[in-house]
């Protein structure tokens, strides 16, 4: 049984099973597939509030680099890890990580997710597959924050990005929201994102840089602009020549 367990394990090699006992009774096939995915310990309390809606590329954009994680206490774990602040350089110095697990996107996904997500709905149990569908949902808004997060190695598909993108952001579309156990790791990246140094190179990164035509347009400004003052220059110096008076 342990054998079927891993082999649906959609989190690759980060599986927590140690409180899995195969001589309990559970009420459904699915109950057992849950069980493998609670944590060992207890861990913060789920809150009903809805939080903030930040896209991977948007947190990207912002500075917030992505890791996969193994936690031993929980597969399903997010960790915000954020670098010491130093007053002289607020942005630089203070890009947050999140931590998550590596998640494999292939024929089997979807299938599992939905029936653990339906069986958390049936059954008086711990939302917690639901909790981390709705994560991935607000991470994945575009094909582009999929691309981000395969690069980052958090997540692996073999499907492509659209598809890929397609399958995560609608797979809690009509589920009712219960309870959301990432809320102090959400709380702090809404904290960070709306903090001025990091909100104001996501602006510009936006504007200037989410595109190729946008750096060329740019780029054409910039050459434009120094062009223009170069030629003030001349233009100054050519009415107004310098004399050179010899002792």
């Amino acid at each position: 049984m342990h054998r079927l367990l891993i082999s649906y394990n959609i989190f690759g090699d980060n599986s927590v099973s140690r409180n899995v006992s195969l001589d309990t009774n559970h009420d459904h096939l699915l109950g057992l597939f849950h069980k493998y995915f609670h944590p060992v310990n207890n861990i913060q309390t789920g809150v009903p509030t809805i939080p903030k809606r930040h896209s991977a590329m948007e947190l990207d954009r912002a500075g917030v680099n992505f890791m996969p994680n193994q936690d031993d206490n929980w597969a399903m774990a997010m960790k915000l890890e954020l670098l010491p602040r130093f007053s002289c350089f607020p942005w630089f110095w203070n890009k947050p990580t999140l931590k998550m697990p590596r998640l494999l996107v292939d024929d089997r996904t979807e299938l599992f997710l939905r029936n653990l997500i339906i069986y958390e709905q049936s059954s008086l149990v711990p939302k917690f597959v639901t909790t981390y569908a709705w994560a991935m949902g607000m991470l994945i808004e575009t094909p582009q924050d999929v691309a981000k997060l395969v690069k980052s190695g958090v997540l692996v598909t073999v499907s492509s990005d659209q598809n890929a993108r397609n399958l995560i952001y609608n797979i809690c579309k009509e589920v009712v929201y219960e309870n959301f156990f990432y809320h102090q790791e959400w709380d702090e990246l809404d904290n960070y994102y709306n903090s001025y140094w990091p909100n104001a190179v996501a602006g510009l990164k936006r504007t200037y840089f989410s595109s190729p035509w946008n750096m060329i347009a740019l780029f054409a400004g910039i050459t434009l602009f120094v062009l223009t003052v170069v030629q003030t220059i001349f233009t100054v110096m050519g009415e107004n020549p310098i004399i050179v008076v010899k002792h």
